[in-house]
């Protein structure tokens, strides 16, 4: 079997009961860069599309007319005003997600960066013993 966190349908730590929250997903340390720059993509459009807040996403009514500020007021609370059911709040918690996903994997590569440091002195004391 192989080791867990290689992407070799290992369910986690001991026993697979995933205590590890690194072998929740098992991910090949060669893939950790990839994941990691798709994310930070993701991430950033996401704050691109964020800074539009800063701007204003509220419309105003299109005509004077009941129908038009009708719209224009279900569009606002669906963008703006009601922020529990506003898609930017949708947008915030994800964009909360993505942030956690980019973190979660610089802490995967650096426990491969230091699994392979340690492997390395192993390694080196074993070939000067």
């Amino acid at each position: 079997m192989a080791p867990a966190g290689h992407g070799h349908g290992n369910q986690g730590g001991p026993g697979g009961r995933g205590d590890d929250p690194l072998d929740v997903l098992n991910v090949a340390p060669e893939a950790v860069p990839g994941l990691r720059a798709a994310f930070a993509e993701a991430l950033a459009r996401v704050d691109g599309e964020l800074g539009l807040d800063d701007i204003g996403l509220r419309v105003e009514p299109w005509a004077k007319d009941p129908v038009s500020l009708e719209a224009a007021t279900a569009v606002n609370g669906l963008a703006a005003d009601d922020q529990e059911r506003a898609a930017l709040l949708a947008l915030r918690s994800f964009r909360a997600q993505l942030d956690t996903a980019v973190h979660n994997l610089d802490k995967v590569a650096e426990h491969y960066r230091l699994l392979e440091e340690d492997n390395s002195a192993t390694v080196t004391q074993r070939g000067q013993g």
